[in-house]
C-alpha cells in the first residue's frame, strides 16, 4: 500500500516507517512543512540507493566481462604473435640447420684437401731433402774431380816440360829421329816443317803462357810466313801468340825482338780497346784475317814454337 505525498506522488510504506522523529511527542501534523521536507529527502535517498544498486548489479558484470574480453583479445593477439614467432623461428632453425649441414660438408671437404696437401708437402720435403743430399754429393764429386784434374794437368805439364828439356839437351832439333817425333806428337806437339808447335790444354794470361813455353825450351809462336799463318790459325779457336806492343804503344814486336812485317789482322783490328796490348789468334773462315788485340791479363790458350 502506497501513501500519497504532498506533491501528489507516492512513497513506499516502508519509507514511512523509516522516518526518524527527533521528538516522539511532537505531532507531525502540527508541523507539515517539516514532514514534507523529510519525505522528499527520503524518496531521493531511496531512489539513489536503488539506482546505485542496479548500476552495481549491471555494471560490475559488464566491467568484468569487458576486462575478460580485453584479456582474451590480448591473449589471442599474444598467442598469434607467439605462433608467428614460433613459425619464423622454425623456419630460421631449418635454414640454420641447412647452413650448418653445408658448413659441415665444406669442413669435411677442406679437411680432406688439407690432408692431401700436407701429404704432398711431406713428399716434396722428402724430395727436396734427397735432392739437396744428391746435390752435395755431386758437388763433392765435382770438387774432387776438379782437384784430381788439376793435379793430373800439373803432372802432365811437368812431365812434358822435363821431357822437352831432356830432348833439347840430348839432341839437336834439326836431327830429331822418328822415335822422338812420335813422343812429341803424343804430348800435344804439332809438326810443321821445319818447326814443332805446342797447343796448351789450360788457359793462362799472356806472361804466364810465355813462361810455360820457356819452361818447355820454347817461346810463344812467331809467325814469319803466309803458310805458317794458315797452319797456326787452324790449331786453336783462340790462343796467345808472341806479338805485343807492351813496351811502346802502337809498336808491335815479336818475342824474338823482330819487327812486325807481315800482318794478318781481323777487320777493325787492332783497336786498343781499354788497353789491349797482346795479340791472340782466332780460327776464322778467312784464316788470313785472324789477329786480334786483347788485354794481356785475360786467360786463354797459347801456342809455343820450338
Amino acid at each position: 500500500m502506497e501513501t500519497p505525498d504532498t506533491d501528489g506522488g507516492y512513497i513506499p510504506m516502508q519509507s514511512v516507517h523509516s522516518f526518524r522523529l527527533e521528538d516522539k511527542d511532537e505531532n507531525i501534523y502540527e508541523n507539515p512543512s517539516r514532514y514534507q521536507k523529510l519525505s522528499w529527502i527520503s524518496k531521493v535517498t531511496q531512489v539513489g540507493k536503488q539506482a546505485w544498486g542496479h548500476i552495481l548489479c549491471l555494471g560490475l558484470p559488464c566491467a568484468v566481462l569487458l576486462v575478460v574480453v580485453l584479456v582474451l583479445a590480448k591473449n589471442n593477439m599474444q598467442r598469434d604473435q607467439l605462433q608467428q614467432n614460433y613459425i619464423n623461428m622454425t623456419r630460421e632453425r631449418e635454414t640454420l640447420q641447412k647452413k650448418l649441414y653445408q658448413l659441415d660438408r665444406l669442413k669435411h671437404d677442406l679437411t680432406g684437401e688439407k690432408t692431401k696437401l700436407e701429404r704432398r708437402l711431406s713428399d716434396l720435403d722428402n724430395i727436396q731433402r734427397n735432392l739437396t743430399e744428391e746435390k752435395k754429393r755431386l758437388q763433392s764429386n765435382i770438387s774432387e774431380l776438379d782437384q784430381r784434374n788439376r793435379i793430373l794437368a800439373e803432372q802432365e805439364e811437368d812431365v812434358q816440360r822435363r821431357l822437352s828439356q831432356m830432348m833439347i839437351r840430348e839432341h839437336n832439333l834439326t836431327h830429331i829421329n822418328g822415335k822422338y817425333e812420335e813422343k812429341l806428337f803424343g804430348m800435344g806437339w804439332h809438326y810443321f816443317e821445319p818447326t814443332w808447335y805446342y797447343l796448351s790444354k789450360q788457359k793462362r794470361n799472356w806472361s804466364d803462357s810465355r813462361q810455360d813455353c820457356k819452361n818447355r825450351g820454347a817461346d810463344l809462336v812467331v809467325i814469319n810466313s803466309r803458310e805458317e799463318q794458315l797452319f797456326i790459325a787452324g790449331l786453336a779457336m783462340q790462343a796467345w801468340i808472341g806479338l805485343s806492343d807492351r813496351d811502346t804503344e802502337g809498336v808491335w814486336t815479336w818475342v824474338d825482338n823482330t819487327n812486325l812485317t807481315e800482318t794478318y789482322w781481323a777487320i777493325d783490328q787492332p783497336n786498343n780497346y781499354k788497353g789491349q796490348d797482346c795479340v791472340v789468334i782466332w780460327d776464322r773462315t778467312n784464316r788470313l784475317e785472324t789477329w786480334n788485340d786483347e788485354k794481356c791479363d785475360r786467360k786463354l790458350l797459347w801456342i809455343c814454337e820450338m
